[in-house]
């Protein structure tokens, strides 16, 4: 596998926003965020970053603690992870999707 064809399901990024709202601090230090924010925009990195609505996401979650979860932490999160993903756009070009209409991905491929 090269640079070239590397994909990561949420990675770091998660780890800062969901360390810093569910458990009040992140496993990883500031200085590894730059390096490797670094390394991302050395090797042209994408970063395609999918949300979904509120709403949207209560109608496809399948159980009770699910739902309770995410009608707790919903407004916490979105609103962290757009404070990242801001901080992030000075790195790396970002893509944002929004997953509530079916066509989401068309507008990727454009």
């Amino acid at each position: 596998m090269t640079a070239s064809n590397l994909v990561f399901d949420r990675s770091f990024i998660s780890e800062i926003v969901y360390g810093s709202i569910l458990m009040g601090s992140i496993r990883i230090r500031s200085e590894e965020i730059i390096e490797l924010l670094s390394i991302c925009s050395n090797n042209n990195y994408i970063l395609i970053y999918l949300y979904a609505s509120k709403a949207e996401l209560l109608k496809r979650v399948n159980n009770s603690a699910d739902y309770n979860l995410l009608l707790k932490y919903y407004d916490l999160l979105s609103n962290e992870y757009q404070k990242v993903i801001n901080r992030i756009k000075a790195h790396i070009r970002v893509i944002e999707l929004c997953t509530d209409q079916e066509d989401y991905l068309t507008n990727l491929l454009e």
